[in-house]
């Protein structure tokens, strides 16, 4: 299995678009992180021109949070840890043994082909990538995933509001992660099952 902009099997010719896990991050943006909007089509997330003078969509874009400010433009993608290509030493030294293997490779060729022009519109750029077993990629983590947990929390504590309420809702997403995740996998499964029978 391959992932990049979409999942899909090489062998046997089958994709499938990870929209569902985009509709998920919207999701995840807005009633959790409280961005008050979003865009709604491939136009509206138009970034610019390469250099080869194509035009350039991300997936999404969200604006309008309290703590975040600016526009945040995304694009996901989803990548096999377990697949050949993560596991060589070519492979930015992950090992097929971490559950992460690919995310890295995944987010910088990402972040080459958007941030520059995310940059030059005044809008930040994160590459949100998940792995086909749950993984979740390090630049998101690190930026916006985490910061809000402990931002949660501590409002929280704050308010004298227990740990496992922010605990409770964490779990939520990264379920909800998890099961686009699983479907879009379920779906390109099916797919290939149907084209080899």
């Amino acid at each position: 299995m391959t992932g990049t902009h979409f999942l899909g099997c090489k062998c046997c010719g089958t994709y499938d678009r990870h929209n569902e896990v985009a509709q998920v991050v919207f999701a995840y943006f807005k009633y959790e992180c409280n961005y008050s909007g979003s865009t709604g089509s491939v136009d509206s997330n138009f970034v610019g021109f390469s250099a080869k003078g194509k035009a350039k969509h991300t997936d999404g874009q969200v604006w309008g949070c309290a703590s975040v400010p600016g526009r945040l433009a995304f694009d996901v993608s989803i990548v096999n840890p377990t697949a050949v290509s993560h596991a060589g030493a070519g492979a930015c030294a992950e090992s097929f043994l971490n559950p992460n293997a690919g995310t890295r490779l995944a987010e910088k060729k990402k972040t080459d082909k958007y941030k520059h022009l995310c940059h030059q519109r005044g809008m930040n750029f994160v590459p949100i990538i998940f792995t086909t077993s749950g993984g979740m990629g390090e630049q998101f983590q690190r930026q916006y995933w985490n910061p809000h947990w402990i931002r949660v929390a501590e409002e929280n504590a704050e308010m004298h509001i227990g740990e496992w309420a922010a605990r409770k809702r964490k779990a939520f997403w990264q379920a909800r992660f998890a099961v686009a995740v699983a479907n879009c996998n379920a779906r390109m499964i099916s797919r290939s099952q149907h084209i080899t029978d």
